[in-house]
């Protein structure tokens, strides 16, 4: 327990960085350098490559602040960065002692697996990537043997595999909807594993799968399925809009026409749900659709009258409507 909580707290720490001053951060950056070091002897060949490379990365940081004590010349945001690392590398480490000393005990398998992913996540060679998402896989894979009907284990290497994933159909691909899909059998009303797979299914230009996977959800529970529409509309819409050049129109369009049908689903799934409406009226709006925002906001204003956004957006539409044709004499 001792060194899965140290590893713990050591890993928690690093998740609030952001909120630490930039001498605070150094100093905590210090004395986990300082811990490694002590520890060094005892890695394996991959674990002190990728402390020798955050070691060098952490001296550069230390003789700038030295050489410029008001630090107006220091990167906060790489400061970080290394600090991050180097807290994740001593949090696997004190984790690895617990995991060796208590074996049966799944959790400890699982933040070793989480604090090796955040090492792949941040590695600087394709060889310490590799390294750390075989780690990650394999404490990840232990879990599940351990607690075989525990969603979130699987959810664990769907999100994993997903990183790595390039495109539809490859092996990681693959893996990762197969993982998914596993958890998603194990826990069907929870809304975590349907959008973790459609943001996949997005990322890997296959936004129409997300159709499926609201149907797959609705099934499980009608407002879940709403839910998980909605969220993967707003995806599909925001991913629509990251396509600038002309060369990606079709693929602006394509997201762009799934997160209507998105939004359809999930108005159809939750009839009552004022921002539903809410949102497919903004989207016509922005589309320059103002017929169909004009129905869609009243549809949106019948359910809740009050509603503030519903209003301000209405008269956004009125002033777009065009004036009316006044008769000929």
């Amino acid at each position: 327990d001792h060194y899965y909580n140290f590893g713990r707290v050591v890993a928690e720490k690093s998740q609030a960085l952001g909120d630490y001053s930039l001498i605070d951060m150094f100093l905590l950056g210090e004395s986990t350098d300082q811990q490694l070091q002590h520890s060094e002897t005892q890695f394996d060949p991959e674990k002190k490559a990728e402390f020798l490379i955050r070691e060098k990365q952490f001296s550069s940081i230390r003789q700038a602040l030295n050489a410029d004590l008001a630090a107006t010349t220091v990167d906060k945001q790489e400061v970080r960065k290394v600090v991050e690392s180097l807290m994740f590398l001593l949090s696997s480490y004190r984790q690895e002692i617990g995991v060796q000393l208590c074996a049966s005990e799944v959790t400890y398998h699982v933040f070793l697996g989480l604090a090796y992913e955040e090492l792949f996540k941040r590695a600087t060679t394709a060889g310490t990537r590799r390294h750390w998402f075989n780690q990650a896989s394999d404490s990840y894979k232990k879990g599940v043997d351990l607690s075989p009907e525990n969603a979130y284990y699987r959810g664990n290497l769907g999100r994993l595999n997903g990183f790595v994933a390039k495109k539809p159909n490859d092996f990681y691909m693959e893996r990762a909807e197969a993982y998914y899909q596993e958890a998603i059998h194990r826990a069907r009303v929870t809304p975590l594993f349907y959008d973790n797979l459609n943001r996949l299914y997005s990322a890997t230009g296959q936004p129409e799968k997300a159709l499926h996977v609201v149907a797959q959800a609705a099934e499980a529970e009608p407002y879940i399925g709403g839910r998980v529409a909605l969220a993967a509309a707003l995806n599909a819409f925001q991913k629509s809009r990251n396509y600038l050049s002309e060369d990606e129109i079709a693929k602006a369009s394509q997201h762009e026409n799934i997160a209507f049908k998105l939004m359809e689903q999930a108005s159809r799934l939750n009839p009552e749900k004022t921002d539903v409406f809410f949102k497919l009226a903004a989207f016509h709006y922005l589309k320059g659709e103002i017929a169909k925002a004009n129905e869609y906001i009243s549809k949106t204003l019948a359910i809740d009258p009050t509603y503030p956004q519903g209003l301000a957006l209405k008269r956004k539409i009125a002033r777009s409507a065009p004036a009316p044709k006044r008769p000929k004499h």
